[in-house]
């Protein structure tokens, strides 16, 4: 998935790149469903059977460019990771995205969910980008509950627009939501059924195991270094 095939990588790099130019382009200007094989087509001036060449599916294509634009910049060290979705902040601390790789890279919130999912798989999102898009679909849709049939949850700082939905849906207080909010690394709060549970956990950070749960950016970028040593 997100792999583009070996004709594509003959291409030479100044080919490659304005297809990629071209197709942000078209994401970024335009619906995930709305931008189909054909358009891609239309727009690059190629016929169908050269795009499958290519790539496998518009899905492959999509997650390739989502991928590549993400690997264009590393994460600065200082950066407030916990503040806001993490996208949102990759581009804030850029300064190498043109307008259209800008809407490109916030896409992701109104693609369908299994695309979505093969991103998380693939690794180029983290699995909280799943819940943060399913918080927006519900919050879109007006499905502010407070049933939510979940045993367990461990929750560490969250962004303004999914705290409040959270705070309706778990009956969370304001001052228990204090702890999700702008929190310093392993504070939050833990439920388990009706009850809610503030924590400061201070997690070892030279434990391989550490390195396997962080979500920061740099770190991860580190560990996945030490790993492909």
């Amino acid at each position: 998935m997100g792999t583009p095939k070996e004709a594509y990588l003959r291409l030479s790099e100044d080919t490659r790149r304005k297809i990629e130019e071209t197709a942000v382009a078209l994401y970024a200007q335009h619906p995930y469903n709305a931008v189909t094989a054909r358009m891609i087509c239309r727009t690059l001036k190629i016929n169908s059977a050269t795009l499958y060449r290519w790539f496998d599916s518009k899905d492959d294509l999509y997650i390739y460019l989502m991928k590549t634009l993400m690997d264009r910049e590393t994460f600065p060290e200082n950066l407030v990771w916990d503040m806001d979705d993490f996208i949102v902040q990759k581009i804030r601390t850029g300064e190498c995205y043109t307008d259209n790789e800008r809407k490109f890279l916030v896409s992701w919130q109104h693609i369908p969910e299994n695309v979505l999912a093969k991103l998380v798989f693939e690794g180029v999102l983290f699995d909280d980008a799943l819940i943060r898009y399913n918080l927006l679909r519900m919050q879109q849709a007006g499905e502010v509950r407070s049933d939510l049939n979940i045993d367990f949850i461990y929750m560490l700082n969250q962004a303004s627009g999914d705290r409040q939905i959270l705070a309706k849906q778990l009956n969370i207080s304001p001052f228990q939501l204090s702890y999700v909010t702008n929190s310093n690394e392993g504070e939050g709060l833990l439920f388990y059924g009706n009850t809610i549970i503030p924590f400061k956990d201070k997690f070892d950070t030279s434990l391989k195991l550490y390195g396997l749960m962080t979500t920061k950016p740099n770190e991860i970028a580190k560990y996945r270094e030490k790993k492909d040593a």
